[in-house]
């Protein structure tokens, strides 16, 4: 796993604890959400990425 995907996983760690927490979704609901957290934050990073290399 690369650094990125280290640091990824312990924020989508953090992100799920989080929720758990505070009890503010219900626990089967927790997952489809942290999935879409990572799906959103591969998709900016992979655009940021192509966007700063076009300047």
């Amino acid at each position: 796993m690369t650094e990125i995907g280290k640091k990824l996983k312990t924020m989508l760690e953090g992100h799920a604890k989080f929720l758990r927490d505070r009890g503010l979704v219900p626990s089967k609901h927790q997952p489809h959400l942290v999935r879409c957290v990572r799906e959103f934050l591969l998709f900016a990073e992979e655009h940021a990425v192509t966007h700063l290399s076009r300047h």
